[in-house]
């Protein structure tokens, strides 16, 4: 069922009429006698100050929330919604697809949109069945409307700092929020970038909703509807961009620019492996005098914490996932096999020894390591090449060319 809130102000009401007879009207009007004038229908009417603002008056219909079913739906809006929400009549035939928290108006700026532009719009991912429905999305600091200059957000704007002697910095609707008794929502704002506000005021709300609302903000609503809208047209004005987010609709916060990756961060061993690889260090530094050596293999030279950066053979893969995951026993056993197959494969001789001194057995681990470094140098001196004799130089022959028995005579004694 959808009850409707209307705030008369002194409009034409005679639209109430159109409305589905399945709709609830509750007037809020002052008292004269033509308030109701023209209507055919019957409406619950709430007697209201003359100068009470609509805020007013649906905050005062909230504290005074009657009773209704779970799925209820409660529309707030003033005696001439149509400007704001040009919809509305055939928004109410299909309140199926209304949310919890529905706004019903749309902003005037779509008005000027060429149909070029309008068919691009991205707001349209809000409306319903072609109906033009979506909030108006301001900066919740300076109250400055997203997609045109609007010349009356400004005004509220300079009319609430003026009023409160706030310089140009101030966040403007978290002070408002604060002075409403608000703290959370006034947070919530000044951490976000972007508010939304139901155009006109005209918004739907769920029944289980407008009850959560006044247990939780009950005391806040009555010093706002006691102390912060009486009189003040400029706070009746910026409570409605409160609405939504009071009735739990979020705040906009933009997604961050992107970024490259951060560094993975450094791996973290557990204690277990912490000594594994202080006990390897240790074997090694004995292994190499504290210094790697010019025969020492390429493989041994590098951390025991990159072993498992190395591209062994594919028989290892799994003595290299055992030593990986700590299981060092494991891993000593697959080199074993590996070498047994292949006595002369380094990758398999290092994977024993690290596995070796990975479990303290620094002797078995040095004797390993011990052969790796006998091989190496073997290997060196074998790719050496062989030293080749320098040739004697040869006797000059005393049979020389008559030209050079003739120069060298010149220089004999």
């Amino acid at each position: 069922m959808i009850n409707l809130v209307v705030a008369c102000l002194g409009q034409d009401i005679r639209w109430i009429d159109e409305l589905p007879a399945s709709c609830g009207i509750r007037l809020h009007a002052p008292l004269h006698a033509d308030a109701t004038a023209g209507l055919h229908r019957p409406v619950q009417r709430v007697s209201a100050e003359a100068d009470t603002s609509a805020a007013e008056m649906h905050l005062r219909h909230l504290l005074t929330l009657p009773g209704g079913a779970p799925r209820d739906l409660t529309v707030f809006c003033d005696g001439q919604p149509f400007d704001a929400a040009p919809a509305l009549l055939d928004l109410i035939d299909s309140e199926d697809a209304w949310s919890d928290v529905q706004p019903l108006g749309a902003p005037l700026a779509l008005r000027d949109l060429p149909e070029a532009e309008l068919a691009q719009h991205p707001g349209q991912r809000d409306w319903m069945g072609g109906l033009p429905v979506e909030p108006q999305h301001f900066c919740p600091r300076s109250l400055s409307t997203l997609g045109g200059r609007d010349a009356e957000a400004q005004w509220l704007a300079r009319q609430y700092r003026r009023l409160h002697g706030l310089d140009r910095g101030t966040h403007l609707l978290g002070h408002f929020l604060d002075l409403c008794g608000l703290g959370e929502l006034a947070r919530a704002a000044r951490r976000s970038d972007l508010g939304r506000r139901a155009p006109g005021g005209i918004l739907a709300v769920r029944q289980t909703v407008l009850e959560a609302t006044v247990r939780q903000h009950r005391q806040a609503l009555d010093h706002v509807l006691e102390r912060v809208l009486p009189g003040q047209p400029v706070h009746a004005r910026l409570w409605e961009h409160v609405w939504l987010h009071l009735f739990g609709l979020p705040f906009v916060t933009l997604e961050a620019l992107p970024r490259p990756p951060a560094p993975p961060a450094p791996a973290r061993l557990d204690a277990a492996m912490a000594r594994a690889m202080a006990s390897i260090d240790a074997t090694l530094a004995r292994a190499t005098g504290g210094r790697p050596s010019t025969a020492t293999p390429a493989s041994f030279h590098l951390p025991a914490r990159a072993i498992a950066a190395r591209a062994p053979a594919a028989p290892m893969d799994e003595a290299m996932r055992a030593f990986g995951r700590g299981d060092f026993e494991q891993a000593a056993r697959q080199a074993r096999q590996e070498l047994m197959r292949a006595p002369d494969q380094e990758h398999s001789r290092f994977m024993l020894a690290m596995s070796l001194a990975a479990q303290g057995r620094s002797d078995e681990a040095l004797d390993q390591f011990e052969r790796l470094l006998g091989r190496s140098e073997q290997d060196m001196l074998s790719s050496r090449p062989a030293p080749q004799a320098t040739p004697a130089p040869s006797a000059q022959s005393n049979a020389g060319s008559p030209a050079e028995d003739r120069h060298s005579s010149r220089f004999s004694g």
